[in-house]
């Protein structure tokens, strides 16, 4: 009996560890994402402050 609820819980245990494990890969994923719209950001966000720079270069002059 005890073999038995020992197998049953390894199983379980299997089961909700490939759970966790394709949880994880989407997290990854999503970060990932998530990054690359961040990167794009800064980038659009750096390229205001020239453009901003540039303009007040023009207006001071």
């Amino acid at each position: 009996m005890d073999h038995q609820i020992t197998e049953d819980w390894k199983k379980e245990i299997t089961k909700q560890m490939d759970a966790l494990r394709q949880a994880n890969k989407q997290i990854d994923a999503e970060l990932q994402a998530t990054s690359a719209i961040l990167k794009e950001v800064r980038n659009h966000n750096n390229s205001l402050v020239i453009q901003s720079t540039t303009c007040e270069r023009k207006t001071s002059s």
